[in-house]
């Protein structure tokens, strides 16, 4: 009995570890392309890009960042080394961020926007498949928690870094070009993350034969279409960015800092989100639709105070998407598919931010009161889905 304690005592701390490694690689990381995505919807407009543009690429980066992730997480259940697609995808995601520092045209600035997603898509299923199978001796909800406030922390540095850079100098280059030094440190940790996987838990792809007999529940369908409609009413802050510059609510510098307080109430609520995750399941859905329906109200305010409650609000969503949407997934899947699961959750996730970004941009050309508009209607059909179909117990 001893012996069961310390080696369960064992599991969780070398769990722990691998959680904290893999944490400090996906904080620098953050520095990196979060950093970015602050003022990319800005940037992008300085080069000439229009707010369908600006809405409809950064939806289209995000759907096909998200949708190759189903054939990049059925790849990963079948590699024998899963850290081959995580190194290959950290690299693309990484290095496509100080290269918009050269870009000297949208189209040139779109291709990188999109190559980044691309990385991500990469290295994420087979990340995540990881961090549910070393984490499931602490609680998945905890796991990814804590993932998700260090992934944070380095959200909210990144835009406080080139907020710096680009008040010192005047020039969004500079910051991209800044980028490279964080995205350099994540590739390093990396490698440290690696040696530091508990082995003995590694029993991802060992069932081949369950592989093939993948069933998709209708509680995972209903989880599905939950996802996808809430997420289609989130407007994406590169689109709630160019806004604010297009109205001069806000100046440029101050841009990626109002990013960073949405990543840092990210931060702050996903161990919170976590725990209430391990303690009440999938109940805690709930709370994402009634977050998103007065976003757009309160940014249609145009004061301060209605843009930071509204930003506030935005960063507790993100936190309930990177924590509790991931954190579900073994609810639907058996462990030798929980790859190819992440994947098909992610491209739904994807597809729903695709068509929210052009639905979205379109509707910001002729009304921001329409834009609301349609971002309530699909906050409350979300809600049906999850009073009807998530809201009671398995």
């Amino acid at each position: 009995m001893i012996i069961c304690k310390s080696l369960s005592q064992d599991a969780r701390r070398m769990a722990l570890r691998f959680v904290l490694f893999i944490g400090i690689v996906s904080l620098f990381g953050d520095v990196t392309y979060e950093g970015a995505r602050g003022v990319i919807g800005p940037y992008l407009g300085i080069l000439g890009a229009s707010a369908i543009v600006i809405g409809g690429l950064t939806g289209t980066a995000e759907f096909i960042g998200y949708a190759l992730r189903i054939a990049s997480g059925a790849i990963t259940d079948k590699l024998k080394n899963p850290w081959i697609a995580i190194y290959l995808g950290y690299t693309l995601n990484l290095v496509a961020v100080p290269l918009l520092s050269i870009a000297g045209r949208w189209e040139t600035a779109a291709v990188l926007v999109l190559l980044e997603r691309i990385g991500k898509a990469i290295r994420t299923p087979g990340r995540d498949a990881m961090i549910s199978e070393a984490t499931s001796s602490i609680g998945r909800g905890m796991g990814f928690g804590i993932h998700e406030a260090l992934d944070q922390i380095g959200a909210v540095a990144g835009p406080i870094f080139v907020s710096v850079a680009m008040y010192i100098s005047g020039d969004y280059r500079i910051g991209f070009a800044l980028l490279a030094i964080p995205a350099m440190i994540s590739l390093m940790f990396l490698e440290v993350s690696r040696r530091s996987f508990p082995k003995e838990r590694i029993s991802i792809n060992k069932s081949s034969a369950s592989y093939s007999k993948i069933t998709i529940s209708q509680r995972f369908k209903a989880y599905l279409l939950f996802v996808f409609l809430s997420s289609a009413g989130l407007i994406g802050f590169q689109l709630l960015s160019y806004h604010l510059k297009n109205e001069s609510i806000v100046p440029d510098y101050l841009l990626p800092l109002l990013y960073g307080l949405a990543m840092g109430v990210d931060a702050i609520a996903a161990l919170g989100i976590g725990k209430a995750y391990d303690k009440y399941g999938l109940r805690v859905l709930g709370i994402i639709p009634l977050l998103i329906i007065p976003i757009i109200p309160l940014t249609l305010l145009s004061t301060i105070i209605g843009i930071i409650i509204a930003v506030v609000f935005w960063g507790i969503v993100i936190g309930m998407q990177e924590t509790v949407l991931r954190a579900a997934v073994p609810e639907f899947s058996a462990p030798s598919s929980i790859g190819f699961t992440y994947g098909l959750l992610n491209a739904t996730y994807g597809m729903s931010l695709m068509m929210g970004g052009f639905i979205m941009g379109l509707l910001y050309e002729y009304s921001f009161q329409l834009l609301a508009i349609y971002a309530v209607a699909m906050e409350l059909l979300s809600l049906g889905i999850f009073l009807t179909g998530l809201a009671h117990k398995k």
